[in-house]
Order: C-alpha cells, then structure tokens, then sequence
C-alpha cells in the first residue's frame, strides 16, 4: 500500500479511524433489543426454560433400553413445558 504524501489526507485518515471503530465495534440496534427481550423473557419464564434444560439433561443420562417409561415421562414433560412456554411468551 502507498503511503499517502499529502499531510492533509493523513489527517483526513487518522480524524475517520475513530468513527470507523465506533461504527464496526458497535453492535447493531435490533441485536440490542434481541438480548433485552430475551433477558425479559428469561425473567419472565426462566423456571420453564429451567425445567425443559432439566428434562433434557436427564433424557441424555438414561442409557439406552433402560428406564424407557421414565424417558417417556420426561420427553411428556417437555412437550408440556414447551407449551408453557409459549403462552408464557405471549403474555407480553
């Protein structure tokens, strides 16, 4: 890359440089919404969101061909909870 010779656009570069920074480095509006929903959303149904990670957590510790009414009691829940969340959703 050239080496700009005229001290003016030096200047012009180095006074953009802080601008550029702030435009990349800055995350976009509709990101930052995105997470406040998802914090109030977390707020709002958090146990439900809690107990669907639970009943995942213990479908992936059952071994195969063992415990099957016990899986299916929690494959059940998350089905149920899964819809829990979803009015608890549309209660804005």
């Amino acid at each position: 890359m050239q080496s700009p010779s005229n001290p003016a656009r030096v200047g012009l570069m180095l006074a953009a440089l802080p601008l550029l920074v702030l435009i990349v480095g800055c995350e976009p509006r509709y990101h930052r919404g995105d997470r406040y929903r998802e914090e109030a959303l977390r707020a709002r149904c958090g146990k439900i969101m809690d107990r669907i990670d639970y009943d995942r957590a213990q479908i992936d510790q059952i071994e195969p061909g063992r415990h099957e009414k016990a899986k299916q009691w929690y494959i059940d829940d998350i089905q149920n909870a899964e819809r829990d969340l979803d009015r608890c959703r549309e209660s804005d």
